[in-house]
């Protein structure tokens, strides 16, 4: 995957910020370490979950995105209780500007490793703690 851009394209780049829509995407280590996080927004025109969420969605699919892309299926809250209405035994976890370890997480949601389900836990616009249950798109 490549992806070029300029500093100066990243501190032009003004992102759009939504709640969760039908596709999720999580850019490559080397995107997050060039802090490309606006460029990324504006180039594939996605938005940002959150100000400091470097996570994105957008309603339809993107093509060649750099990183990896996720269809969701559920968005909860950080809960057991409505958590477990979701019936998911066994995940992939990863935490995004979220205040827990993903071990953390896959004890109080009483998950095993592993799957074909992935889960996002992160924070939403309103600083609220979401859990997002996606199947990868390959």
């Amino acid at each position: 995957q490549v992806f070029n851009f300029l500093p100066t394209d990243e501190s032009s780049g003004i992102p759009t910020y939504q709640d969760p829509q039908s596709y999720f995407y999580e850019p490559n280590a080397s995107i997050l370490k060039a802090g490309a996080f606006n460029t990324i927004s504006t180039h594939f025109n996605i938005n940002k979950l959150a100000p400091n969420t470097h996570l994105y969605t957008s309603e339809n699919q993107v093509d060649n995105f750099p990183g990896r892309a996720f269809k969701i299926q559920n968005i909860t809250n950080y809960n057991l209780k409505e958590f477990k209405q979701l019936n998911i035994q066994q995940a992939n976890i990863t935490c995004r500007n979220f205040n827990e370890r993903p071990e953390m997480v896959k004890k109080k949601l009483k998950l095993k490793d592993g799957g074909d389900t992935y889960l996002f836990a992160t924070t939403n616009q309103n600083n609220k703690p979401i859990v997002i249950c996606c199947a990868k798109v390959e």
